[in-house]
């Protein structure tokens, strides 16, 4: 006679956990934090390594930064966690306090650049991925955040809302996988720029090699960025800012090109299903670069790379007939009729005033000309200044147009190792790195955690 079985059914819901634990177990994640994070003699449950991982996969899958629900998310998965990890979890592993000692722990700058160092030299040797080419960018996340001294959220520029307060990511990334190498988190108000030397060091000394291509935006074309990298053995690539003495050499460069000084090349690209499509017309030129770094005076030869985008051309286009279309509807608004609760200009120091500061405001300083009239006081509606007439200033918007769709790239690599074509190809492949970005803004939200930065 058959004895009956008793089974226990366990129904958990896993989603994606059992995939992130097992892409970190391969990792070695939870050994290597475990060497640089080792537990006391009398600590109990489980090493901060395995701690480490397991919240690290709440927070990907559930795009939470809160340590307060970790726990209970543990119990409700509590076997496969144990199953996946080979591992015995106990009730007090993921409490506020264990947490938050590991958060203490991880937040010492040399603790975390060892794992991170230790973390890319395992990654690229186990996927024997090649390292040439590594792109560097900024971006911001922001939220509702009580903004304090010592607190990283700040409010600074903002391309989103610069109302609300933001912290600065600066992100490092292998190309072309979209690997990230390092980030580095600081505090909203800070500058993009100052960003791009730290990081640099901090991946060139983590991927102990020299020779590589760093690709970054406009920010990271400051002398001293360009400097820095060239010295230490390694090439640039990024556009120059039309800033300073730059704009200027930008037009004269130009105008080479026009006058048929600079031979053109044509930038083509093959998309996947193999069509050919011209996207730009590219020139290149070159010229002597020298700076100061400590006592050591350098000097190198650098590639200027103009490139001209129909594309960009247009866009530019639409941007200024957009920017010249608001500002004189808002021109025009200034002087209403007269009329009941429509309040009038009538000082004419004023009329002028309101109307630069709308010309600033959307960037078409000199491009718009206005005409107004004082218009006397008619019983019972007083007296003021009416605009007349908005007319566009068409011979300054042409010389403006003559300079749409250019940019300017520098580089110190030769052209063996950077060809015109590949540096114009190399540099549009921006979307590597801001889909790290997507990553990180998107899944992942803001606004429950809370950052502090103390000295």
């Amino acid at each position: 006679m058959n004895k009956k079985q008793n089974y226990q059914i366990i129904s958990e819901r896993i989603d994606d956990i059992v995939l992130l634990l097992s892409v970190m177990k391969q990792m070695k994640l939870p050994e290597l934090i475990d060497e640089y994070l080792p537990r006391h003699p009398n600590q109990q449950g489980l090493d901060w390594g395995w701690v480490a991982v397991i919240w690290l996969s709440y927070i990907l899958s559930q795009g939470d930064h809160r340590k307060v629900t970790v726990r209970e998310w543990v119990n409700q998965r509590r076997y496969t966690i144990e199953k996946v990890c080979g591992i015995s979890l106990v009730e007090t592993d993921f409490t506020d306090d264990r947490l938050t000692i590991l958060l203490r722990k991880l937040s010492q700058g040399a603790t975390w650049s060892q794992i991170e160092h230790e973390l890319n030299t395992n990654s690229i040797s186990s996927y024997d991925l090649r390292v040439e080419q590594v792109r560097l960018d900024a971006t911001t996340m922001s939220g509702h955040h009580l903004v304090s001294e010592s607190g990283l959220f700040q409010f600074g520029h903002s391309k989103d809302d610069p109302s609300l307060a933001q912290i600065k990511v600066m992100l490092a990334s292998l190309d072309p996988l979209g690997m990230p190498l390092a980030t580095t988190v600081v505090s909203g108000e800070q500058a993009d720029d100052g960003l791009y030397r730290p990081i640099f060091q901090q991946v060139s000394q983590n991927l102990g090699s020299s020779g590589l291509l760093w690709v970054g935006d406009c920010k990271m074309s400051s002398l001293e960025s360009r400097g820095l990298i060239h010295s230490q053995q390694h090439y640039y690539l990024a556009p120059l800012s039309r800033v300073g003495k730059v704009s200027g050499l930008i037009d004269q460069w130009v105008k080479q090109v026009r006058t048929g000084v600079l031979a053109g090349q044509e930038i083509i690209r093959v998309d996947s299903e193999d069509r050919s499509r011209q996207i730009a017309n590219a020139y290149e030129l070159s010229r002597p670069q020298q700076m100061k770094i400590g006592q050591e005076e350098l000097t190198w030869t650098e590639r200027v790379l103009l490139v001209h985008s129909q594309v960009y051309q247009q866009q530019q286009q639409r941007g200024l007939q957009k920017r010249l279309k608001t500002a004189t509807e808002k021109i025009q608004a200034l002087t209403p009729s007269p009329g009941r609760g429509k309040r009038q200009i009538r000082d004419e120091a004023t009329l002028h005033q309101r109307v630069q500061a709308i010309l600033k405001a959307h960037r078409v300083q000199g491009l718009l000309h206005f005409s107004s009239e004082y218009q006397p006081p008619v019983p019972p509606r007083q007296g003021g200044y009416q605009i007349t007439g908005v007319t566009l200033h068409q011979p300054s918007i042409d010389q403006i147009q003559l300079l749409f769709g250019w940019r300017a790239y520098v580089t110190n690599a030769p052209g063996s190792k950077l060809s015109l074509h590949q540096a114009v190809l190399t540099y549009r492949d921006e979307w590597l790195v801001e889909r790290n970005f997507g990553r990180k803004t998107g899944s992942t939200l803001v606004d429950y955690s809370f950052v502090c930065a103390k000295g």
